[in-house]
């Protein structure tokens, strides 16, 4: 049986999959955020500190394509 931590992690990571499902930055932004709020009320939750990596990487990746395309519009 879960516990009330664990149902609240488990509500935490369906939104943030959700956001991440969206692949758009604002978006990724705000499951970082809401991870962010997460982890300082429960900072030994290991789970949500290494699934946050991926979160970082994709964010990451988005923010080069976003610049990327930037510098094609001004380019154009």
């Amino acid at each position: 049986m879960k516990t009330e931590f664990e149902d609240q992690r488990d509500r935490l990571w369906q939104r943030i999959d959700t956001l991440m499902a969206t692949r758009q930055l604002t978006q990724l932004q705000q499951a970082r955020r809401l991870l962010s709020e997460w982890l300082t009320q429960h900072p030994d939750d290991y789970y949500s500190l290494d699934g946050g990596e991926e979160l970082a990487r994709m964010e990451g990746a988005l923010e080069i394509i976003e610049e990327e395309k930037a510098a094609e519009l001004v380019a154009a």
